[in-house]
């Protein structure tokens, strides 16, 4: 993780690009394996969960051939119509983009700086009160509780929503990323609304400097991908033709609007779809494996759901260990780590 400028959780360099780069530099979350020890090219996630309808219409001008534009930018005009759809408070004229949507990271990971992890403290800390692992998690970067602070705590009657974040390298108002849709500029309390409720408390920077956590990912060896092969190969057409009916419906979900905006894992999975992958159960775990070794890191929540609801078994053993220990990590690293435990079973 970069660094933080003195006046955030921890010391940090602004990584917004130079005018005129037109992008960021995002490493991908898991894009490596080692087969021999010879480092190989594998599906990304970004490569794979970028295949969403782009929101701001970016993908239009791609598509076109023209250069994307220079960060910061504007919003777009269909940009300021999503957004004003979803958040009415948002002088969306006034809006600041600073980056483009990408999965790679939600609006808490950005508040501590990172942009290669998907942080949710609830599902790092499930021990706890939602409201008791966003302290626990913010503790690490040496930001605590207080009635005013650099980093706004959200949420909603059902529970938090999202983070948002102010001072140098942020503009001169605030700046969130949008779950997996785009990261703006806005007013402190501008995106008040249905989706993120409104600001009920903050955290700041007390104390002396923290260590800032490492996040190490786990490779994937080149036996995981033989396993999934092998017992890919194993399963009957018509299990294979049903997920991927249900998987499709289910990534159709995801790519709603309203879904992109959100930073809580569990709202990409409040769908039919995925409750009719989860009723699949645990015969379809090498597909869903096949999909975090791709890079969808939200399919381990299924794997999650089938274990939960599989009374007995293999699969439950399998499975054990990959979310009941060292949960306090990313939602990459926990389904990668999960793909690893699975293969180590088979």
């Amino acid at each position: 993780m970069d660094p933080l400028s003195p006046m955030r959780p921890v010391p940090m360099q602004d990584i917004r690009p130079a005018a005129g780069s037109g992008k960021e530099e995002q490493k991908t979350v898991q894009d490596v394996f080692v087969k021999d020890q010879t480092v190989t090219k594998e599906p990304s996630l970004k490569a794979m969960q970028m295949q969403a309808p782009a929101i701001s219409g970016l993908e239009a001008v791609k598509d076109a051939g023209q250069s994307a534009p220079a960060l910061p930018r504007t919003m777009t005009e269909e940009e300021k119509a999503s957004f004003r759809e979803y958040f009415p408070k948002l002088d969306v004229d006034k809006a600041v983009v600073t980056a483009e949507a990408t999965p790679q990271y939600n609006c808490i990971s950005w508040t501590v700086g990172e942009t290669n992890q998907w942080f949710w403290p609830p599902e790092m800390y499930p021990n706890v009160s939602p409201e008791q692992a966003f302290d626990k998690f913010y503790a690490r970067y040496g930001l605590k509780p207080a009635e005013g602070g650099e980093v706004a705590h959200w949420a909603d009657v059902n529970g938090p929503t999202h983070g948002s974040i102010s001072g140098p390298g942020h503009g001169p108002r605030w700046e969130s990323k949008c779950g997996e849709d785009l990261r703006i500029e806005h007013g402190r309390d501008e995106l008040e609304s249905d989706i993120y409720g409104k600001i009920v408390k903050y955290y700041t920077k007390q104390g002396g400097p923290e260590p800032v956590p490492t996040h190490e990912e786990p490779e994937i060896p080149q036996r995981v991908f033989t396993v999934l092969s092998e017992r890919k190969a194993k399963l009957p057409d018509r299990v294979k033709e049903e997920f991927a009916e249900h998987y499709e419906e289910w990534m159709t979900f995801r790519h709603q609007p309203r879904v992109r905006m959100s930073g809580n894992p569990a709202d990409y999975c409040k769908t039919e779809a995925f409750d009719k992958i989860v009723g699949m159960g645990g015969k379809i775990m090498p597909l869903l494996m096949e999909k975090i070794a791709q890079g969808d890191f939200f399919s381990y929540q299924a794997c999650k759901a089938i274990e939960k609801k599989e009374s007995a078994g293999e699969f439950k053993i399998a499975m054990a260990p990959s979310h009941r220990e060292n949960n306090a990590v990313s939602e990459q690293t926990r389904a990668l780590k999960a793909l690893l435990n699975w293969q180590e079973n088979e």
